[in-house]
C-alpha cells in the first residue's frame, strides 16, 4: 500500500476517534492582583501636543516580540497590540492601538497573559 495513503487513512482514523470526545476546557489562569489606570480622552489638541497617547511604561509589554498593553475588559486582561513612539521619562507614547478611554493593567506584567483574570488592587489617577 502507498505510504501516503496509509498516512492519510491513519489521520482520518484519528479525526474520527477524536470527534466523539468532548473538548477539554482550557486551564484556569490564576487571578492576579494588579493596579490599573483609566485613560481619558485628551481635551482639544494643542499645536505642541504629542500625536499619540502617553501611558506609563509600566503598562507596556511585549509578547513574542509584539508590542502591546493589557486592557482590562470584564475583569480579564486582554492583550492589545500598539505602535509605540518615543519614551518620555516614565511614560511612553502610544501612536496607535488605543482610543484613549481604556483601563490599562499596570505593574509586573510578566505573568499576565491574554485572558488572565485581574483583581484590581488600586486605581491610579486618571490620565489625560
Amino acid at each position: 500500500m502507498n505510504p501516503t495513503r496509509v498516512a492519510a487513512l491513519a489521520l482520518a482514523a484519528v479525526v474520527l476517534v477524536a470527534c466523539g470526545r468532548k473538548p477539554e476546557p482550557p486551564p484556569q489562569l490564576p487571578r492576579l492582583e494588579r493596579p490599573v489606570i483609566t485613560l481619558q480622552m485628551p481635551a482639544a489638541k494643542t499645536p505642541d501636543a504629542l500625536p499619540g497617547i502617553l501611558v506609563p511604561r509600566a503598562t507596556y509589554a511585549e509578547r513574542a516580540g509584539i508590542p502591546g498593553v493589557f486592557v482590562l475588559h470584564d475583569g480579564l486582561a486582554r492583550f492589545r497590540m500598539v505602535k509605540a513612539g518615543r519614551v518620555r521619562g516614565t511614560d511612553i507614547e502610544i501612536l496607535s492601538g488605543l482610543h484613549g478611554t481604556e483601563t490599562l493593567v499596570l505593574g509586573d506584567l510578566q505573568d499576565v497573559r491574554d485572558g488572565s483574570p485581574i483583581k484590581t488592587v488600586e486605581t491610579a489617577d486618571k490620565r489625560r
